[in-house]
């Protein structure tokens, strides 16, 4: 290639390994007398084609607008190799080597080349090794690491995925990429952002305000991934086809808050790990890279024992069984046997002032003495239940009065009776006669 050939003339291109909305990734090797070395280029072309140039002009801009248009977003890319500058040399993160800004001699648009160590992208790691619980806690771990460094630089990466991920040939992963394919896909007139929404925390597809914990929301998700058959939450299980409609669907879910069901393999700590991390609410995910780290270290020495609660409906189902248990004791169903009936058979001579009788409790009272006693008894003697209660209801509610009190007022009311029948019949028969009188 002609372009490198003249920026780095020492190197040349091996293979392509890679590519995307933002452009290609090169493996490149030069040979020294020390030997061959190896290096990985990116190379990113802004804009992608001449079709991204008429459509700015057809907006109404002229060459010199447009010319400023892209220069801006190649700027915004430039920024980008401070941040990667600042944190070179680190285990976890993708080292970075040079770049090279190239501005197109025959119209609009730059050429963008940066050098970096050569390493494999997660997604082909995948292919040819498979991925154990071990593996993605390594990963979790070295990831969080990355991500302490950025924390210490104030640098958000807001991109973590599993394709900015690398493996190097000593089994550590590497965090790449800051910014640099985010910012160039802004170029590109039909721009996708599927695969950034599959990883994208709530807060910022609702362009909230936000922080770093964007980037551990990410990383869970990425986790989650990989211990769930490479399927986001809320997709058909493997090995179901998935559908364009299921990915809109499950992105939806996630954005709205819907509670996120567990992946489906690992032990039930990486499980509890990678829910905090995917969080809907951001009170309650991991609020540092340091604090994840620790949970990781945890699990990976035996030590961690969270276990997460159960589903809130799961909680709710004793609380409706527990009135219904109290109902029997109560008894509410024979709530209506205590109340007065509505003809009682001494009520004539409740207000008698003859009727002289030792002061009793209220109709009220009496009704709730008699439930708690019958109450009691029922806990005690179930069988006798009914039968107790036939016998108390014959003296209409006055259970409490002794025996002899009862015999002694029946005698009395007795001979009142009999005083009142001998008085109506001779007023019967008084009428009578004055009736015969009358007639006569």
């Amino acid at each position: 290639m002609n372009i490198l050939q003249n920026i780095w003339p020492q190197w040349h291109i091996i293979e392509e390994i890679g590519s995307g909305s933002y452009g290609k990734v090169y493996k490149i090797e030069r040979e020294d007398i020390g030997g061959k070395y190896q290096a990985a280029l990116k190379m990113i072309s802004i804009p992608q084609d001449q079709s991204e140039i008429n459509e700015i002009l057809a907006e109404g801009m002229d060459a010199s607008s447009t010319t400023g248009y892209f220069r801006s977003m190649v700027e915004e890319i430039v920024k980008e190799f401070a941040v990667m500058e600042e944190l070179k040399g680190h285990t976890n993160i993708v080292g970075y080597e040079d770049h090279a800004v190239v501005q197109h001699e025959d119209g609009i648009g730059w050429d963008i080349l940066i050098r970096m160590e050569l390493l494999t992208p997660l997604s082909s790691h995948m292919r040819f090794n498979s991925m154990e619980e071990k593996d993605v806690i390594k990963l979790g771990m070295d990831m969080c690491t990355a991500l302490q460094l950025c924390e210490k630089s104030n640098i958000i990466h807001r991109d973590i995925k599993a394709e900015n991920i690398f493996v190097s040939k000593f089994g550590d992963y590497k965090l790449g990429d800051f910014g640099i394919a985010r910012t160039a896909e802004k170029t590109m007139s039909a721009m996708s952002k599927k695969g950034t929404y599959t990883y994208m925390a709530p807060e910022v597809y609702r362009g909230d305000s936000y922080d770093s914990s964007v980037d551990i929301y990410s990383l869970g998700i990425v986790m989650y991934r990989l211990m769930n058959d490479n399927r986001a939450p809320f997709l058909p299980v493997y090995p179901n086809p998935i559908t364009f409609h299921d990915k809109e669907a499950s992105i939806q879910k996630r954005m709205s808050g819907e509670q996120m069901p567990k992946p489906a393999h690992g032990s039930e700590g990486i499980k509890a790990i990678i829910l905090k991390a995917c969080a809907f609410d951001t009170h309650e995910r991991y609020h540092s890279a340091a604090e994840m780290l620790e949970d990781l270290k945890k699990l990976e020495k035996g030590e961690y024992r969270e276990i997460p609660q159960p589903p809130v409906e799961n909680i709710s189902k004793p609380a409706e069984v527990q009135p219904e248990a109290k109902s029997v004791v109560i008894q509410p169903e024979a709530k209506p046997v205590f109340e007065e009936p509505e003809e009682r058979t001494m009520s004539a001579f409740d207000s008698n002032p003859f009727f002289e009788t030792k002061q009793e409790p209220t109709p009220e009272k009496e009704t709730v003495q008699a439930a708690a006693d019958i109450s009691e008894s029922k806990e005690e003697q179930p069988e006798a239940y009914l039968s107790d209660f036939e016998e108390e209801k014959t003296v209409s509610g006055f259970a409490d009065i002794p025996e002899d009190k009862v015999e002694e007022q029946n005698s009395s009311n007795s001979g009142i009776i009999v005083i009142c029948v001998i008085v109506l019949l001779l007023v019967i028969l008084m009428g009578a006669a004055s009736g015969s009188m009358y007639y006569y």
